[in-house]
């Protein structure tokens, strides 16, 4: 039994069913699971070598990267969905792909300011 009706676009009627938002939910459920796999797998492979501190070093790495993805990743939708409530009385039904071009844009300029003193940071004097 279907949950509602989306209207596309194009003037498409689907049913939304279970089984529609399954297809669509997990994909995500399984990238959103990997992301502490990584620091358990780099746990693991740096375990082989046998040296503590390095075991240490990875674990501690691994308990502030995932917070931290999470974080960003709230704050990336948060951004999103911000921007499709201000552009949604300008461009109507096509405002999700506007908030994600103006999303695209303003994450782009952002990530360009932030570059610049990364590398300055990392390189040898």
């Amino acid at each position: 039994m279907g949950i509602g009706t989306v209207d596309g676009d194009v003037g498409i009627t689907r049913p939304v069913t279970h089984a529609s938002i399954l297809t669509l939910a997990v994909p995500i459920i399984l990238s959103n699971i990997t992301t502490p796999l990584v620091g358990l797998v780099d746990t693991m492979v740096i375990g082989q070598l046998g040296i503590a501190s390095l075991v240490g070093g990875v674990a501690i790495g691994a308990t502030i990267f995932s917070p931290l993805h999470w974080s960003f990743g709230i704050l990336r939708l948060a951004l999103y969905f911000a921007f499709a409530v201000l552009l949604m009385p300008s461009y109507g039904n096509h405002r999700l792909w506007a908030a994600l071009v103006v999303f695209f844009i303003a994450r782009g300029l952002l990530l360009g300011l932030r570059i610049p003193p990364l590398i300055r940071a990392t390189t040898p004097a």
